[in-house]
């Protein structure tokens, strides 16, 4: 078994490392059931970060490639050749003709890139933590119960069940709702910041927003028109000195900022 890394190369080492790995075990001279080397020892050996060769590993781990035995390291698990027909399973992708701008390409805040191996933009869960089996016992009770329609489409302004457990929630703390009120249940943030963005008047196109921010709040606010104006932040968040200068200088429609993450 021979492992080459170019650390020159574009390709970031982690996925020369699984692609070299995926390959080894699609050409059977890494059979089911083989250890792989330790992560220090490669790491070692190439002069690398032993969290480069993790992140390889614990890849090839959700691709079903490879397990792992407790205090004995990672192992053969599943051996997939080009010859079944299907794509290997390392997930590599390939590179794309077209060329965007880094802001323009919102995934790639979720790859890995040139000048930033490492991205914090977005928190992707280890798969190992998400409630399976609470999911499925869930499921399971919907089934059951001959309650499919809740799996089918449901209104757009969110399901119903759910828009009067949350009445019931706001009430419960003194917030009720009129008549003449509703609540939107959106998908996720982004979806909130688009339909304010969208929704909003605009006076002059400009929105101040704290740097570093949420990359989606960016993008909502970019695609419907809005330039950003960076307001810096101090030990405790935004700096509220920065931002009164700002507001003495500049013009912008409104803020956006994280009040309750720093």
């Amino acid at each position: 078994m021979e492992l080459v890394l170019d650390k020159a190369s574009d390709l970031p080492l982690h996925r020369q490392i699984r692609r070299q790995f995926t390959r080894l075990i699609g050409q059977n001279q890494l059979a089911v059931g083989d250890s792989l080397p330790s992560t220090r020892e490669i790491a070692r050996d190439f002069g690398i970060s032993r969290l480069t060769v993790l992140k390889a590993f614990q890849a090839m781990e959700r691709a079903g490639i490879v397990g792992v035995r407790p205090g004995r390291g990672y192992f053969v698990k599943h051996r997939q050749s080009e010859a079944d027909g299907e794509r290997p399973a390392d997930l590599v992708g390939v590179p794309a003709n077209l060329r965007v701008a880094f802001e323009e390409s919102y995934s790639e805040t979720v790859r890995s890139a040139r000048e930033m191996p490492l991205s914090f933009a977005a928190g992707y869960p280890d798969v190992r933590l998400l409630p399976l089996k609470q999911v499925r016992r869930i499921i399971a009770r919907v089934t059951e119960a001959d309650r499919c329609g809740d799996l089918l489409y449901q209104a757009p302004g969110g399901h119903p069940r759910l828009k009067s457990e949350l009445h019931r929630y706001l009430a419960e703390r003194d917030i009720p709702l009129s008549d003449d009120l509703d609540i939107l249940v959106t998908n996720g943030a982004q979806h909130g910041l688009d339909i304010f963005a969208r929704s909003f008047v605009s006076r002059t196109g400009m929105a101040a927003v704290e740097t570093p921010t949420y990359y989606g709040a960016i993008a909502a606010m970019t695609v419907n028109g809005f330039k950003q104006i960076a307001v810096p932040q101090d030990a405790k968040g935004l700096s509220i000195t920065a931002l009164s200068e700002i507001c003495k200088n500049s013009r912008f429609d409104f803020l956006y900022t994280n009040p309750t993450l720093q």
